[in-house]
């Protein structure tokens, strides 16, 4: 699960040009459902999910379709993740939407313009990729009009957390064991108030390297 750009090699999702100010203010209404920026979601900030999110990602974690965050995973997380997936959840289950960004690490290719070291040299550099790379990410519920994320009003920063690397086979070419110091930027967003039924999200993102995508249905069931 790469991050540069996304949530494992390339977990991420596409669209068009950057909102203006009225899109970015916009919410997307779903049967009720609505979509704002994630930064405080049952008690954990956005911040901190990015970073156990890109933290899985560098230690080599394998990642489950229907990823759950949060301290009692009750937190559901959705994004550009490629091929569509199925998740069941209970009413209230908030959702936190993964669009996409950059992290950069004391253990990255020092020519790949995602080294840094400390902290906040880190965090420029994922801001800067993030804002640099990522042209939109456009959010949709239940088929109706999207919202672009890619916006200051939606960009979630980690603080600096550790990963240690869990196998030789990796991209960064460093031995297993390996500590990683690393700070995850991204556009992000909460769904909240989606009512029992099967619901549809859809993420787009368009980057400098192309676009992705990822469909996530949602089925909240009172029983679940």
């Amino acid at each position: 699960m790469r991050h540069h750009l996304s949530r494992t090699v390339l977990l991420a999702a596409v669209a068009v040009l950057c909102a203006g100010p009225a899109a970015a203010r916009a919410e997307s209404r779903g049967g009720g459902a609505r979509l704002v920026p994630a930064h405080v979601i049952h008690g954990v900030t956005g911040g901190e999910l990015v970073g156990v999110d890109f933290a899985r990602a560098y230690a080599g974690a394998p990642t489950p379709d229907c990823l759950r965050l949060g301290r009692s995973s009750e937190i559901l997380q959705v994004g550009p993740n490629g091929a569509p997936m199925t998740c069941t959840v209970k009413p209230g289950t908030p959702i936190f939407v993964f669009g996409f960004g950059s992290a950069c690490s004391d253990i990255d290719p020092r020519d790949s313009g995602f080294f840094a070291i400390g902290e906040a040299a880190q965090r420029r550099c994922a801001r800067e990729h993030t804002r640099e790379d990522v042209i939109a990410v456009n959010v949709a519920v239940d088929g109706r009009v999207s919202v672009d994320i890619a916006s200051d009003r939606f960009e979630v920063t980690s603080p600096q957390v550790t990963a240690v690397v869990g196998s030789d086979d990796n991209p960064f070419d460093v031995p297993a064991g390996t500590t990683a110091h690393l700070v995850g930027d991204i556009y992000a967003a909460a769904i909240r108030g989606l009512p029992p039924g099967r619901h549809t999200i859809l993420v787009d993102a368009e980057t400098v390297f192309g676009e992705l995508t990822g469909t996530t249905i949602v089925d909240v069931v009172p029983s679940a």
